[in-house]
């Protein structure tokens, strides 16, 4: 689980930090409107892109993550059972 929340907080900081220097960039350039329209949409397509590829990275880790935790429950599920069996054969 901290996994995931470490994993969404370093994303996140990612994406503040893009737009943050976009917007820096965008700020102190000196350019005519018609310039700054095809650098802020240019920008904003690339921006939709990483964050697309780290939205898909998310996805991944926690499906392996989830298939990590579903495994861990069914080795415990059968350790479980296995006991209770030994304790029903001690009780007979």
């Amino acid at each position: 689980m901290d996994d995931i929340r470490d994993t969404l907080r370093v994303a996140g900081l990612f994406a503040a930090g893009v737009l943050i220097g976009t917007v820096c960039g965008l700020l102190l350039a000196p350019m005519s409107g018609a310039e700054m329209r095809g650098v802020v949409k240019e920008k904003a397509l690339s921006l939709k892109e990483k964050t697309l590829e780290k939205a898909e990275q998310l996805k991944e880790k926690a499906q392996e993550l989830t298939k990590k935790a579903e495994d861990m429950i069914s080795e415990q599920v059968v350790e479980i059972e296995e006991e209770l069996a030994e304790e029903e054969g001690k009780e007979d």
